[in-house]
């Protein structure tokens, strides 16, 4: 697994690094201390005093794929993937 944090230090990121089994229970476990105070600085904080600690899990199950290969796009449907409205970048409003 790769595990990183966001920026504003607010959320993790968990990836795995290579295809789940499908049909297979997984079970995640995060624990760990969180901190306050400190400076920000990108996604690291500098100094600051330990706070308390978190922690918490939960059991995900990855379901057998319905679709046969190669997977399809179509307007509205598509097999191959779904999502929301993708964040596009923005144009600079005072080109240099």
């Amino acid at each position: 697994m790769d595990v990183q944090h966001s920026a504003d230090g607010k959320y993790i990121y968990i990836r795995p690094q290579e295809f789940l089994s499908p049909g297979q229970t997984y079970r995640l476990k995060v624990d760990g201390s969180y901190y306050t105070g400190g400076m920000r600085l990108g996604n690291m904080t500098i100094g600051g005093s330990k706070s308390g600690r978190f922690g918490g899990e939960f059991n995900f199950e990855v379901e057998d794929s319905s679709q046969a290969l190669p997977l399809s796009w179509t307007r509205p449907r598509s097999s191959a993937l779904s999502g929301r409205a993708w964040p596009r970048p923005s144009r600079p409003c005072c080109p240099a």
